[in-house]
């Protein structure tokens, strides 16, 4: 479950930074912003949950 965990927080946090990155965009895609950023915090929570924090 590590890898999965840790990929998947990985996964997100590249996500997220595309997101605010992307060049096509006038400012941020505030639609995208939250599913990455939604994304990005599950991610978090169960990282947290499994490391007992």
């Amino acid at each position: 479950m590590d890898a999965n965990v840790t990929k998947e927080y990985s996964e997100a946090a590249d996500a997220l930074a595309r997101v605010l990155d992307d060049p096509s965009t006038e400012g941020v895609d505030i639609e995208k912003y939250r599913a990455a950023r939604e994304r990005l915090d599950a991610a978090e929570r169960t990282w947290s949950r499994m490391m007992g924090v």
